[in-house]
């Protein structure tokens, strides 16, 4: 659960037909403090002019040293959702075949996967063998890599970039694609730059299609922005730009 929580609203009588218990009562079972009433539109404007910031809430009458401070970006956030143990999915539609003449076998790195995802990967016919972040998946066979979307900072996650980089220079690599997390780890697997735009920086970049141009073809291609960490080239990155949704 998240260390704490800060709505504007909070309804005391809920009442909505699929209630099992209210809110409250979460906080309360999980012992994460809350708080309501509060102008988070406010709060948003602060944030997004003065870029992201650690808080917590301080009960009134405490000293303030007394409640710890969580730092997110100290933290593996992306261990803390990944499953533990491989699990294979395999798909009712009908087969989308590999080169082998079986049914197509995507491995997905689970970082913090979207069930939708693996939903959406069902309804193409492909068996989708799901794995750790820190997955060792050398000694598995595939016909593409996918590396999902997740909480935190990439640069935690140095397993899963080593393997990723390993992967990456066999001459018989598969396809890679990665999404949002997924991307910037590909992106440091590659040897990129990870840089973090202010709010102020990034505003009206957000949510567009952009062309990220090639530097050592002149060519280049369509990528989603939506995301505030651009990927400038070094060593052997060969382009400029970066998007949320990037594949090899």
């Amino acid at each position: 659960p998240a260390p704490a929580l800060i709505v504007a609203e909070s309804p005391h009588a809920p009442c909505h037909w699929n209630l099992t218990h209210t809110l409250s009562d979460w906080l309360k079972q999980h012992n994460v403090p809350g708080i309501y009433g509060i102008d988070t539109r406010a709060l948003t404007k602060h944030i997004r002019e003065q870029g992201a910031m650690l808080g917590k809430i301080v009960p009134a009458g405490a000293a303030e040293s007394s409640v710890p401070q969580v730092n997110p970006n100290d933290l593996n956030l992306v261990a803390e959702v990944s499953l533990k143990e491989p699990r294979l999915f395999v798909s009712h539609a009908p087969p989308r075949q590999g080169k082998d003449g079986k049914r197509m076998r995507i491995l997905a790195i689970d970082c913090g996967i979207k069930a939708n995802i693996i939903r959406y990967f069902m309804s193409k016919g492909v068996e989708l063998l799901l794995v750790p972040w820190d997955y060792d998946f050398s000694g598995e066979a595939f016909d593409g890599l996918f590396i999902s979307n997740g909480p935190g900072d990439p640069t935690q996650c140095q397993k899963t970039i080593g393997h990723l980089r390993a992967l990456i220079e066999r001459a018989d690599a598969p396809p890679v694609f990665g999404i949002c997390l997924g991307n910037q780890l590909l992106a440091l697997a590659a040897g990129c730059l990870m840089l973090r735009l202010r709010r102020r920086a990034s505003r009206g970049k957000r949510a567009r299609v952009h062309s990220p141009q090639y530097l050592q073809s002149s060519g280049a291609s369509l990528a989603s922005q939506d995301v505030t960490t651009p990927m400038p080239p070094a060593g052997g990155c060969g382009c400029v730009g970066g998007g949320s949704r990037s594949g090899r």
